[in-house]
């Protein structure tokens, strides 16, 4: 769904609704020098699990340099996600959390927004690991 978001205080984003939409659309937008890049990605291996957004400063002289990453595990739990559940009888399922897909991101001042499907999340643009607010998309 297409989510309407009120940025105006990116302490407090509130949900205004959402619409359905078919289709998808793609935007990439040109870089010069000296710019942040988030991708969206998923990793699992012997240290765990990771779902979210890994974010890049770039720059024509270092290249890439990696800021940190957001996660958005926490979306997922306060989503109340069955598989995000802890006991025995979840836990082999634990792996498959393909609901929390990141679908945006952008960049506004000082402040990186992050749109999983699950919620949206405002972290610090410097430090993406650090979450300044979150909010869960309702379910119906």
């Amino acid at each position: 769904p297409l989510h309407a978001i009120d940025l105006s205080n990116p302490y407090k984003p509130r949900e205004l609704g959402q619409l359905e939409i078919p289709g998808f659309s793609t935007y990439l937008h040109p870089l010069d020098e000296g710019f942040l890049l988030a991708i969206p990605i998923n990793i699992y291996n012997q240290a765990g699990y990771f779902t979210g957004a890994l974010v890049f400063r770039v720059s024509t002289q270092s290249g890439f340099e990696l800021l940190g990453g957001v996660d958005h595990s926490d979306l997922a739990r306060a989503a109340e996600c069955p598989q995000w559940y802890t006991d025995e009888k979840s836990r082999r399922y634990d792996e498959y959390r393909w609901w929390v897909q990141m679908r945006r991101s952008v960049f506004i001042e000082d402040f990186l927004y992050t749109f999983s499907s699950v919620g949206l999340s405002v972290n610090k643009l410097t430090s993406p690991s650090i979450q300044l607010t979150s909010l869960v998309f309702q379910t119906e």
